[in-house]
């Protein structure tokens, strides 16, 4: 194979080649030149929307925080005033339907319940009023801390027992006890 010099003269004129068409040739080969930059602007554009999308636009709503239905069905009510359990806000979006009727449905006083070691404790519930004496805000406090952390019923499990209100789940446990007394009281067979 004989050795070939690289010579500028044989392969290119160098003389017509002008500074705007070598600016030209950069731009195309590093894919700086029009065409390619207006592709490019395509499909960034392209791919900021898909990014911007919302997902799932017409969601129900449904959470363990809302009714069966869901919040476009069935909305849960609000909050009938700022309350305050144990020194943090409570906000409607993280209480179930339940909690909030219970909540909104509680006076200020100084009430017992039962922990669920079957010990006494005192749930105080205090309310801050506007000048017009309207509730602007209700604040439940309990013993909570050291060894008082431990036992503690759940939210709807005291706020039911301070109000006085039964679950569903008591009214079904009294109807197997009431059973299973007329069922002793039957004749052996």
């Amino acid at each position: 194979m004989a050795n070939k010099t690289f010579d500028p003269a044989a392969d290119v004129d160098t003389k017509t080649l002008s500074l705007a068409d070598l600016v030209v040739a950069l731009k195309a080969a590093t894919g700086n030149d029009d065409e390619s930059m207006k592709k490019r602007a395509q499909y960034e554009a392209e791919a900021y929307e898909r990014l911007e999308e919302k997902e799932n636009t017409k969601h129900p709503g449904i959470s363990v925080f809302s009714h069966p239905e869901g919040e476009q069905l069935r909305p849960k009510a609000k909050l009938r005033c700022k309350m305050v359990w144990v020194g943090e806000e409570l906000w409607p979006e993280t209480e179930t339907p339940d909690e909030i009727a219970l909540l909104n449905s509680a006076e200020p006083g100084i009430f017992t319940y039962h922990k669920t070691d079957g010990t006494l404790e005192t749930l105080t519930i205090t309310a801050d009023r506007g000048p017009a004496g309207n509730v602007t805000a209700l604040s439940f406090g309990f013993p909570c801390r050291g060894d008082n952390k431990h036992n503690q019923p759940s939210k709807i499990a005291m706020l039911r027992e301070v109000q006085g209100q039964t679950s569903r789940e008591d009214e079904l446990l009294a109807e197997i006890a009431a059973l299973r007394a007329a069922r002793s009281l039957e004749p052996a067979v």
